[in-house]
């Protein structure tokens, strides 16, 4: 996805009207593009100053930034060129229009991206004339409300564009205490389906605003840029190269530290293995002695062939003969062996109410839950799923399934159920009458009676089941193997996530 780690080098007029001044920038940020393997976009602002600036204010003095705009002007070929430039380096061209003249030019110079600026955010005749270039685009949020966010996301929403939205402070340079990058936690939240990124204005050298922004979920970032020379300087919120690889490096130790996903290392594990406690014998023993606890004690260190405190459960039967002293051995098996079908269940309930924790998904107190497992306790992790039943009578019912990473449900139908399957959290990949549907966020699936449907997830998924009332009797599976098996054998109860069967 174009969108995903993307840097953006925004140069907007520091090219100060020379393209080779451009240029020079332009191939400062390849050097830093290919340094670090990035996926990187320059961005160039366009205006069409004979339409863009009223006439009148065309020779006004006290405007600084119309001052700005014409001191640093290019010519729609200058535009074109230094695009060619930048797609010659390695990068992706964007582009930030600010009038309709200057959409058209976009095309001209067959631009990657495009931007809605903070400016543009109320001006939906442009808005609608960037929309129709069905080009990925960005929209920033400098100086906008949550209300209005809401409209522009559902504006671009509703045409099917491809886009992306930016935290962004417009305040240049924007000081610590207005950063308010808890913004994109908010926008994560509020928005799940887009990219967020994050707009800097910060003064040059702080790269701990970037940092925070990475943990916080941001995947976009776009930083002013430009090169000093002894006639140009630049404003007090663009980086020099020497300050951008900087914020470059920043962010990508921020990355590294932070990780995908909850890692154990080997080194770790051998670490921590020397500071556990292990069992140890405190009296002679023969072979074939009962073993009970009170006979053994825990010390620092665990052997390295002995067993942690909480892996055995007493009595157990001496394999050996011990000697006072002597560490528990690993190959030691209780008297009466633990229920190893429960145990998995009770691993499966963690991992659901993981899932559900982790989604911020809140089930009802003293729901009726249930286990599925069509094959066996001990394979609930392939096959089988996790019900609460929120409300049943004798007109609807209403269920929340839950299934983890890589679980399947097989084949069957309803005679009397006519079911609706609403996605929560993740993909479910449905097999419907030997037609594959693979349902997201969101998605909305209708099962008539009588048809036959099986379901799987490869990342885990949660969805509501809302239906014509359920019946106990009325799950028919194409499996033998399965139908042949009493409905109590293949569904284990739970009461307060209790294990009551």
């Amino acid at each position: 996805m174009i969108f995903n780690d993307l840097f953006i080098f925004e140069m907007a007029n520091n090219h100060q009207g020379s393209i080779n001044h451009g240029k020079r920038i332009i191939d400062k940020m390849s050097e830093l593009t290919r340094k670090y393997n990035l996926n990187s976009a320059v961005k160039l602002q366009f205006r069409h100053y004979d339409t863009f600036i009223h006439p009148d204010m065309i020779n006004d003095k006290d405007n600084p930034k119309v001052k700005r705009f014409l001191s640093t002007r290019l010519s729609d070929d200058e535009h074109e060129e230094l695009c060619k430039y930048i797609r010659s380096k390695g990068m992706y061209v964007m582009v930030t229009p600010f009038d309709e003249l200057s959409v058209e030019l976009t095309r001209k110079c067959d631009v990657d991206i495009l931007k809605v600026g903070s400016p543009s955010l109320f001006d939906f005749k442009l808005l609608e004339k960037i929309s129709a270039e069905y080009k990925p685009l960005i929209f920033s949020s400098g100086g906008c409300d949550l209300d209005h966010i809401d409209k522009i996301y559902n504006f671009f929403k509703h045409r099917n564009n491809e886009f992306a939205l930016m935290h962004c402070v417009s305040i240049y340079p924007t000081p610590p205490d207005q950063l308010n990058l808890n913004t994109i936690t908010t926008f994560k939240r509020r928005y799940p389906d887009i990219t967020i990124g994050f707009s800097t204005h910060e003064e040059p050298s702080n790269c701990d605003a970037i940092k925070i922004a990475y943990s916080l979920g941001a995947r976009i970032y776009e930083k002013h840029i430009g090169v000093e020379t002894e006639e140009i300087k630049l404003n007090k919120y663009s980086t020099n190269p020497v300050q951008t690889e900087n914020w470059i490096k920043s962010l990508l130790i921020t990355k590294e530290s932070i990780g995908e996903s909850r890692i154990i290392s080997e080194t770790e594990k051998n670490d921590l293995n020397l500071l556990y406690r292990g069992i140890y014998i405190n009296k002679e023993f023969k072979e074939g002695e009962e073993i009970k606890e009170s006979d053994v004690y825990f010390a620092f260190p665990k052997h390295k062939d002995g067993v942690l405190t909480g892996d055995i459960n007493f009595p157990i039967i001496a394999s050996k003969n011990y000697k006072e002293n002597d560490h528990i051995h690993f190959i030691e098996i209780p008297k009466q062996r633990k229920d190893k079908a429960k145990d998995i269940l009770i691993s499966y309930n963690h991992k659901v109410k993981g899932l559900l924790n982790e989604s911020s998904i809140k089930l009802p107190l003293g729901v009726k839950m249930e286990l599925s497992h069509h094959y066996g306790r001990e394979y609930i992790f392939n096959n089988g799923c996790f019900i609460a039943t929120i409300f049943n009578n004798d007109e609807y019912s209403k269920k929340v399934i839950v299934l983890l990473p890589n679980q399947s449900h097989p084949e069957h139908y309803h005679k009397k159920k006519d079911e609706t399957f609403i996605i929560m959290k993740g993909e479910l990949i449905v097999n419907l009458s030997s037609h594959l549907k693979i349902l997201k966020e969101g998605d909305i699936l209708r099962i008539p009676r009588l048809t036959k449907h099986s379901f799987e997830t490869n990342n885990g998924c949660i969805f509501e089941e809302i239906s014509t009332t359920h019946f106990d009797d009325d799950s028919f599976y194409t499996n033998r193997e399965i139908s042949s098996i009493e409905r109590s054998k293949r569904k284990t109860k739970l009461i307060n996530w209790v294990i009551t069967n």
